[in-house]
């Protein structure tokens, strides 16, 4: 049985839920330590945008084929996630913070790229094969 639901799948509402919630979360939490204390209501609305923008986006892209593409660039975040939640719970200096925010959203852009490579390199050989 696959991870992921196949394309064009209603099961991908779920993704979306999931993702959102996990990213959502995340980044609320590592505010919170990082600060001490919970965000504003206005900051927290900001970040369950974001995250529910970010999820939609790979949702769509996972749904639609990309299924790749949703796999790496979730793992990306992830691993970023996992840094800015090292960084809240140890380092306390300067743009340490800032630094961490980066690097998730690069390796984020990292992981959607790799992903993208590997569908387009599977779409590619897939139209090889039926000519």
């Amino acid at each position: 049985m696959p991870v992921l639901p196949p394309v064009r799948s209603p099961r991908w509402l779920l993704v979306f839920l999931g993702t959102a919630a996990l990213l959502a979360a995340g980044l609320l939490w590592v505010g919170s330590a990082n600060s001490g204390r919970a965000p504003a209501q206005d900051t927290t609305l900001a970040i369950v945008g974001v995250s529910a923008g970010i999820s939609a986006v790979l949702a769509a892209i996972g749904a639609f084929g990309g299924r790749a593409t949703f796999a790496c660039a979730l793992l990306g975040l992830l691993i970023g996630m996992g840094q800015m939640i090292y960084v809240a719970l140890t380092a306390h200096e300067g743009f340490a913070d800032l630094a961490a925010l980066a690097s998730f959203m690069l390796y984020g852009a990292i992981g959607l790229a790799v992903g993208a490579l590997i569908d387009l390199g599977r779409w590619i050989g897939g139209r090889q094969r039926r000519a």
